[in-house]
């Protein structure tokens, strides 16, 4: 599945702690994590690409997790950025925004796997405690990794 090697996530594109509190102001926050990966030639592009996804289907899976995913031109490659909310006003508390070039094949299906993983009973409190971003990028690191070995 290539989710880890492909280096779409690192830890300077995460963030353990969020400042905004409404849906917008932690979309853009996600955004400029996404900037960190190189891989972003237009942010606001980005971010209107994730508001028109949202405005179809919101991302919300279980136990407070959000995964904003979209194609977008404004990207050059797969991206992800991660942030954890201790202050969000909609009960969400990990959020992993992913947008991915419009020519790119199989990333909806790598999203399905991230999904299956962060839907595991024990995935959110260990991401919503983890302290630092390194932490966060090493619990992935290790659910995805076990996930390409089935």
């Amino acid at each position: 599945m290539e989710l880890i090697h492909a280096g779409w996530i690192s830890p300077k594109s995460i963030s353990t702690d969020l400042n905004g509190t409404t849906k917008k102001e932690i979309f853009e926050e996600l955004a400029l994590l996404l900037e960190k990966s190189n891989k972003v030639t237009d942010r606001e592009k980005v971010l209107k690409d994730i508001w028109i996804r949202e405005s179809i289907s919101e991302t919300l899976i279980l136990n407070g997790i959000a995964i904003p995913h979209t194609k977008s031109t404004g990207v050059t490659d797969l991206c992800g950025a991660i942030g954890i909310s201790h202050h969000s006003e909609n009960k969400i508390s990990a959020f992993f925004m992913i947008v991915w070039p419009e020519n790119t094949a199989g990333c909806l299906k790598r999203i399905a796997t991230l999904t299956d993983i962060l839907k595991a009973n024990d995935t959110h409190q260990d991401i919503e405690t983890a302290k630092t971003p390194d932490a966060v990028f090493n619990f992935i690191s290790s659910r995805l990794q076990k996930a390409d070995a089935l």
